[in-house]
Protein backbone atom coordinates (compact mmCIF):
# COMPACT_ATOMS: atom_id res chain seq x y z
CA UNK A 1 0.00 0.00 0.00
CA UNK A 2 3.09 2.29 0.93
CA UNK A 3 4.25 1.78 -2.84
CA UNK A 4 0.92 2.33 -4.15
CA UNK A 5 0.40 5.63 -2.37
CA UNK A 6 3.89 6.60 -3.10
CA UNK A 7 3.65 5.46 -6.91
CA UNK A 8 0.10 8.31 -7.16
CA UNK A 9 1.92 11.27 -5.09
CA UNK A 10 4.93 10.94 -7.45
CA UNK A 11 2.28 11.29 -10.64
CA UNK A 12 0.46 13.93 -9.54
CA UNK A 13 3.75 15.33 -8.81
CA UNK A 14 4.65 15.15 -12.07
CA UNK A 15 1.39 16.61 -13.61
CA UNK A 16 2.35 19.64 -10.63
CA UNK A 17 5.73 19.89 -13.21
CA UNK A 18 3.79 20.05 -16.38
CA UNK A 19 1.01 22.67 -15.10
CA UNK A 20 3.44 24.48 -12.83
CA UNK A 21 0.76 25.20 -9.95
CA UNK A 22 2.92 26.01 -7.91
CA UNK A 23 3.04 29.43 -9.86
CA UNK A 24 -0.72 29.73 -9.54
CA UNK A 25 0.22 29.27 -5.98
CA UNK A 26 2.19 32.05 -5.80
CA UNK A 27 0.22 34.20 -7.70
CA UNK A 28 -2.51 33.67 -5.48
CA UNK A 29 -0.32 34.58 -2.35
CA UNK A 30 0.70 37.53 -3.78
CA UNK A 31 -2.64 38.46 -4.96
CA UNK A 32 -4.13 38.22 -1.51
CA UNK A 33 -1.54 39.99 -0.28
CA UNK A 34 -1.92 43.05 -2.21
CA UNK A 35 -5.53 43.05 -2.07
CA UNK A 36 -4.87 43.03 1.73
CA UNK A 37 -2.59 45.54 2.40
CA UNK A 38 0.64 43.48 3.74
CA UNK A 39 2.38 43.00 0.11
CA UNK A 40 4.89 45.50 1.51
CA UNK A 41 6.34 43.07 4.40
CA UNK A 42 5.93 40.17 1.95
CA UNK A 43 9.51 39.48 2.12
CA UNK A 44 9.30 39.02 6.48
CA UNK A 45 6.43 37.12 5.79
CA UNK A 46 8.19 34.63 3.66
CA UNK A 47 10.82 34.59 5.73
CA UNK A 48 9.02 33.20 8.37
CA UNK A 49 7.45 31.10 6.43
CA UNK A 50 10.87 29.22 5.76
CA UNK A 51 11.55 28.89 8.82
CA UNK A 52 8.81 27.94 9.95
CA UNK A 53 8.51 25.29 7.17
CA UNK A 54 12.94 24.26 8.44
CA UNK A 55 11.65 23.51 11.57
CA UNK A 56 8.56 21.76 10.70
CA UNK A 57 10.13 19.81 8.64
CA UNK A 58 12.64 18.69 11.33
CA UNK A 59 9.98 18.16 13.70
CA UNK A 60 7.79 15.71 10.82
CA UNK A 61 11.14 14.14 9.81
CA UNK A 62 11.92 13.18 13.29
CA UNK A 63 8.37 12.22 13.63
CA UNK A 64 7.96 9.91 10.45
CA UNK A 65 11.51 7.88 11.82
CA UNK A 66 10.34 7.58 14.77
CA UNK A 67 7.13 6.19 13.62
CA UNK A 68 8.51 4.13 11.18
CA UNK A 69 11.62 2.92 13.01
CA UNK A 70 10.28 -1.00 12.53
CA UNK A 71 9.87 -0.60 8.86
CA UNK A 72 11.71 -2.13 6.37
CA UNK A 73 14.79 0.38 5.90
CA UNK A 74 13.67 0.91 1.90
CA UNK A 75 10.34 2.60 3.17
CA UNK A 76 12.07 4.82 5.98
CA UNK A 77 14.63 5.94 3.06
CA UNK A 78 11.17 6.49 0.59
CA UNK A 79 9.89 8.58 2.77
CA UNK A 80 13.07 10.37 3.25
CA UNK A 81 12.87 11.26 -0.16
CA UNK A 82 9.40 12.26 -0.61
CA UNK A 83 9.92 14.85 2.22
CA UNK A 84 12.87 15.81 0.70
CA UNK A 85 11.07 16.43 -2.40
CA UNK A 86 7.84 18.28 -0.36
CA UNK A 87 10.49 20.97 1.17
CA UNK A 88 12.03 21.66 -2.21
CA UNK A 89 8.37 22.50 -3.51
CA UNK A 90 7.42 24.56 -0.42
CA UNK A 91 10.44 26.00 -0.55
CA UNK A 92 9.82 27.17 -4.13
CA UNK A 93 6.28 27.92 -3.75
CA UNK A 94 7.57 30.91 -1.27
CA UNK A 95 9.43 31.71 -4.29
CA UNK A 96 12.38 33.80 -2.53
CA UNK A 97 13.93 35.74 -5.77
CA UNK A 98 16.97 34.83 -4.32
CA UNK A 99 16.07 31.63 -3.81
CA UNK A 100 14.84 31.01 -7.32
CA UNK A 101 17.88 33.10 -8.85
CA UNK A 102 20.14 30.24 -7.04
CA UNK A 103 17.93 27.27 -8.27
CA UNK A 104 17.46 28.41 -11.60
CA UNK A 105 21.67 28.41 -11.72
CA UNK A 106 22.98 26.12 -13.87
CA UNK A 107 23.05 24.85 -18.00
CA UNK A 108 19.52 26.34 -18.68
CA UNK A 109 18.26 22.58 -19.78
CA UNK A 110 18.94 21.82 -16.31
CA UNK A 111 19.09 23.79 -13.54
CA UNK A 112 20.53 23.75 -10.17
CA UNK A 113 16.60 23.07 -8.73
CA UNK A 114 16.19 20.36 -11.14
CA UNK A 115 19.10 18.39 -9.06
CA UNK A 116 17.02 19.17 -6.10
CA UNK A 117 14.00 17.17 -7.28
CA UNK A 118 15.81 14.40 -9.13
CA UNK A 119 17.93 13.52 -5.40
CA UNK A 120 14.46 12.87 -4.00
CA UNK A 121 13.03 11.35 -6.73
CA UNK A 122 16.16 9.01 -7.10
CA UNK A 123 16.08 7.98 -3.31
CA UNK A 124 12.49 6.99 -3.78
CA UNK A 125 13.69 4.56 -6.65
CA UNK A 126 16.77 3.73 -5.18
CA UNK A 127 14.65 2.28 -1.92
CA UNK A 128 12.03 0.77 -3.99
CA UNK A 129 15.21 -1.35 -6.00
CA UNK A 130 16.32 -2.31 -2.21
CA UNK A 131 12.16 -3.47 -0.98
CA UNK A 132 11.96 -5.79 -4.10
CA UNK A 133 15.41 -7.19 -3.69
CA UNK A 134 14.72 -10.59 -2.09
CA UNK A 135 16.09 -10.78 1.24
CA UNK A 136 17.20 -14.69 2.08
CA UNK A 137 15.06 -16.13 4.57
CA UNK A 138 12.45 -13.04 4.85
CA UNK A 139 8.94 -13.66 3.46
CA UNK A 140 7.63 -10.82 1.90
CA UNK A 141 4.41 -9.76 3.20
CA UNK A 142 2.67 -7.95 0.62
CA UNK A 143 -0.84 -7.24 1.37
CA UNK A 144 0.64 -5.52 4.92
CA UNK A 145 -0.19 -2.06 5.50
CA UNK A 146 3.45 -2.17 6.62
CA UNK A 147 4.42 -2.78 3.25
Amino acid sequence: MFWRLTAVLLLFLGINELLDLQTLLTMIGRAHAKANGWYADHRKIQYIFVVALAIGAVVFGSAILWLTRRMHYSVRLALGGLVFIALFILLRAASFHHLDDILGRGATEFPLGSFQEMAGILLIAAASLLYTRKRPGAPHNRGSLRD
